[in-house]
């Protein structure tokens, strides 16, 4: 008798299935987003039942208070969205609301160090680690917080304490070794890489950071396999791409070098770099064609 009641519920229920908690999706296990597309499903059944249902008399009536919820929840709506004015504003919603929750206190050090808010940023990461000591990724981004600033003999200590073997964050190894190849320490900062190695083969970002370090002390050789493992997990990385093709100048390949310059700027046109490498590398080119005739 009432078709759209059955094609409501179905469509509520089938949406929520894959956000109910059976699969869990990210680091939470749920949210409020996943509700907003599934009670469209509701939302249809209760106008089609209620226009249905509704005696003529009172439909103006129900239009009236329709009206006048509609307006209610808009007022709700635009309160919210003071909220959502930038990142800052909606982590600091979240720590409102809930005060023991330290990936939001983390995601706001995240925010707070994008605007340079350092005093904030440290108050933030350091609210995280008090209510997790060993959220790993807080211990890093803190670090980040803190090179940024130049204080990385404090970054170096946070870092260390993400890889003892009960977090073994490794994304620690990846930022230490970048802390070392800033302080110009490439053979240390090699060996960190090695030894993150281990735990990630297949890691893109620790074999791009290792290729880096290889190809800034010479070896370009030693660095095109790292850059290549790198590519298999992150195929349209400009940067990986980019060093690759410079490894692969560095050895003569001028062919396989100017076939990554060119991917590079298929994936991104105005990339100063890979124009520039591949201009020089034509010309290059170009000149050894003439003096070989």
């Amino acid at each position: 008798r009432y078709p759209y009641l059955l094609v409501g519920w179905c469509w509520f229920v089938g949406t929520m299935v894959p956000v109910i908690g059976l699969v869990q999706v990210g680091g939470q296990a749920w949210a409020d987003r996943y509700t907003y597309f599934p009670t469209i499903g509701l939302l249809l059944a209760l106008v089609w039942f209620g226009s249905e249902v509704t005696v003529k008399k009172w439909r103006s009536w129900l239009f009236g208070f329709v009206l006048v919820l509609a307006f209610f929840y808009l007022g709700l709506s635009w309160n919210q969205s003071r909220y959502w004015h930038d990142t800052v504003s909606l982590f600091q919603r979240a720590v409102a609301v809930d005060q023991n929750n330290p990936v939001a206190y983390n995601l706001l050090g995240l925010a707070l160090t994008s605007e340079k808010r350092w005093p904030e940023a440290d108050q933030a990461f350091s609210k995280a680690l008090k209510l997790n000591p060993r959220f790993g990724q807080a211990l890093v981004n803190w670090g980040n917080a803190l090179q940024d600033q130049e204080r990385n003999s404090e970054a170096e200590s946070l870092y260390r304490k993400a890889m003892r073997p009960d977090i073994n964050e490794i994304d620690a190894y990846v930022a230490l070794a970048a802390l070392r190849k800033k302080e110009h320490r490439l053979d240390e900062a090699e060996k960190i890489l090695y030894q993150v190695l281990r735990l990630a083969p297949a890691d893109a970002g620790v074999n791009y950071n290792l290729g880096t370090v290889l190809l800034t002390k010479g070896q370009a050789q030693a660095s095109i396999e790292p850059f290549e493992r790198a590519l298999k997990g992150r195929p349209y990385h400009i940067k990986t791409r980019v060093n690759l093709a410079i490894a692969m100048a560095n050895l003569g390949q001028f062919d396989n070098a100017a076939e990554q310059f060119s991917y590079a700027l298929q994936l991104d046109p105005a990339n100063r770099q890979a124009l520039y490498n591949l201009k020089q590398l034509r010309r290059l080119q170009e000149r050894q064609s003439g003096a070989g005739r």
